[in-house]
């Protein structure tokens, strides 16, 4: 009787291997990292910013700063099939909204004017964004949803470990 009782404990956790360990800093179950960086995780987009060294406020507002108006500047600026140019450099404003010991969620506010070209001539398109990045000792992470939890966010880089 105790060996049927045995096998059934074991044959119970086998579906669950893997399931239960919490594996990145907001203690969320399935989001299991290994090596240095997780397994589907490239860098997304190559600006020439330099990663983060470390979790700390300074290293992230830093990445912050250079890295949006460059996604900006490429992701975002949209002229409808029509030629554009921008301006000026996109200008952003960042701020810390929260901080712990492994992971900084920070809010960036970009501003922008497009010059476009259309058949009557030029006109100039101002646009804002707002987004948060979430940034930890593993990703780096961006929405521009303010419903969207950042550490769900649109995976923006790796963090060599």
């Amino acid at each position: 009787m105790k060996r049927r009782a045995l096998v059934a404990l074991l044959g119970a956790g086998v579906p669950l291997a893997g399931c239960l360990g919490n594996s990145d800093a907001t203690g969320e179950p399935g989001r299991q990292f290994t090596g240095s960086r997780p397994g589907e995780c490239p860098v997304s987009r190559d600006y020439g910013v330099p990663l983060p060294d470390g979790v700390s406020v300074t290293e992230a507002r830093s990445f912050v700063a250079g890295y949006e108006p460059k996604y900006v500047s490429d992701r975002l600026v949209d002229a409808d099939g029509e030629r554009a140019s921008v301006g000026a450099e996109p200008s952003t404003t960042v701020r810390v909204v929260d901080a712990g010991d492994d992971r900084i969620v920070v809010g960036v506010e970009t501003v922008w004017s497009v010059t476009v070209e259309t058949e009557n001539g030029e006109g100039v398109k101002d646009a804002v964004e707002s987004a948060r990045y979430y940034l930890d000792e593993r990703v780096v992470r961006r929405t521009s949803d303010p419903d969207e939890d950042p550490v769900d966010g649109e995976l923006v880089a790796c963090v060599p470990a």
